[in-house]
């Protein structure tokens, strides 16, 4: 599971992480609470599984987040343009990651009329990080 019923207060929690970004000498420039866990219910599955969402302006992890997020998006850039270089040399694309629907089109229309290829297929990958085990992560 992603969230675990704890022992801990509130407190010492927050202060686990700002000695954890102390640690990755991230400077905490907003007073930080505990982040607030809500549930959806996914209707659709069977059986009837929550959807779990975290949420917090204030939170003890969001700029730990940011920063993350941040340094993703620039290696998946890097990851991108080696890609685009790389198709210089082959006609594959071996980069299936897009920012927007309109690559989805421009790839369809411009497929459209090179291919006789008519048919289009999806893969919902959700449970792809939720089912890895935290301790392998």
């Amino acid at each position: 599971n992603t969230f675990e019923l704890t022992q801990y207060s509130e407190e010492s929690i927050i202060e686990k992480h700002e000695q954890f970004l102390n640690v990755l000498e991230y400077e905490c420039t907003t007073k930080i609470s505990a982040f607030h866990v809500y549930a959806t219910v996914q209707m659709h599955k069977s059986p009837v599984k929550f959807r779990m969402i975290t949420s917090g302006s204030k939170s003890s992890l969001k700029q730990l987040s940011i920063a993350v997020g941040l340094c993703l998006s620039r290696g998946l850039r890097i990851v991108k343009n080696y890609s685009r270089y790389r198709d210089r040399f082959h006609s594959r694309n071996d980069f299936y990651i897009i920012d927007s629907s309109k690559e989805v089109l421009d790839f369809m229309f411009n497929d459209n009329r090179t291919s006789y290829r008519k048919s289009v297929s999806t893969f919902d990958f959700t449970t792809l990080y939720t089912s890895i085990p935290h301790d392998e992560l």
